[in-house]
């Protein structure tokens, strides 16, 4: 939206100040221009969910394999709640 405001005023007020005043990238406003979507914009918010699913899952195997090694194991409940419980 903030680049179709900046296209239709882009010739009463230089693109620096409305990239200024709009905290703006020029080069987001070009690509848009050129029919592009800005770098940022590429991947599809299913495909970022898939990342960070598989980060999630990374990180969550790397802790429990780490409280493993010490002795520790991370129940359910105990995932849920943010706690670790030690086994006895």
């Amino acid at each position: 939206m903030k680049f179709a405001w900046t296209d239709t005023h882009c010739r009463q007020y230089p693109l620096s100040a409305l990239r200024e005043v709009l905290c703006m990238s020029i080069n987001d406003y070009r690509a848009w221009k050129l029919g592009g979507a800005a770098e940022r914009q590429r991947c599809i918010d299913a495909q970022w969910l898939t990342v960070i699913r598989a980060i999630h899952a990374e990180i969550k195997r790397c802790l429990r394999l780490a409280a493993y090694e010490r002795g520790s194991s991370f129940s359910r409940l105990s995932d849920q709640q943010g706690t670790r419980e030690t086994a006895e």
